[in-house]
């Protein structure tokens, strides 16, 4: 599967990196250009991004390049990353950051995924007083300079929404474009639905509580 959309981007003037979050068997690529990082021990989602954007910094010369994230287990396709990468390029994205959505009227999402947007949009625009209608979506395309000002600390799938809300704080431009919903068979997700659902918990509390201070300031 995700030497499948590997292939896809060969065309694209991109390189490719593989972050292995410890998964078992290990990731083997099937293309020798792409740069694979494997974690000696599960670290989660956010944490294996910020290492990617370690390696990234110290090979890219120049805050005006573009990273685009997306999931390894085909919930992204070719098609979409591709869209997300050129609608960046179209608007000189130094300061914007372009952020998939998904259609949740196109395919068969789970009620947990329904449920998980709508509730943590619904923190969001709290917390920031915007609406955002998919906080949680994992295909983006960042300005490489954002992460040194941004100073995410969300180590696990808190990372997307941490980064909005920040982004929206430093006064950054946040655009979505849609993109399909892809829920692949067979596809097993890492989300620990309770301990990843009081992380999460914590994020917002922690975010509403800045934002509470701010308020009083």
């Amino acid at each position: 599967m995700l030497n499948g959309i590997i292939r896809g981007l060969g065309g694209c003037p991109a390189r490719v990196l593989v972050v292995d979050d410890f998964s078992t068997p290990p990731y083997s690529p099937g293309n020798e250009s792409v740069t694979v990082i494997r974690n000696s021990a599960r670290l989660g989602k956010g944490a294996s991004i910020l290492k990617a954007l370690e390696h990234i910094s110290g090979t890219v010369d120049g805050h005006d390049a573009a990273v685009v994230t997306a999931d390894a287990d085909g919930q992204h396709s070719v098609e979409d990353i591709l869209r997300v990468l050129e609608r960046w390029r179209q608007v000189g994205g130094t300061r914007t950051i372009v952020s998939g959505s998904r259609d949740f009227s196109l395919g068969s999402p789970p009620l947990s995924s329904r449920l998980g947007r709508l509730f943590s949009s619904a923190l969001v625009r709290i917390e920031t007083g915007s609406y955002f209608p998919d906080t949680q979506n994992g295909l983006r395309a960042y300005p490489l300079g954002f992460f040194g000002e941004a100073g995410i600390r969300s180590r696990g799938f808190g990372f997307e929404t941490e980064t909005l809300v920040s982004a929206m704080r430093l006064g950054y431009d946040i655009e979505f474009v849609p993109i399909g919903t892809i829920y692949p068979s067979g596809r097993k997700s890492r989300f620990r639905k309770l301990a990843d659902t009081f992380w999460i918990s914590m994020l917002h509390a922690r975010l509403l509580f800045w934002r509470g201070l701010r308020k009083r300031g």
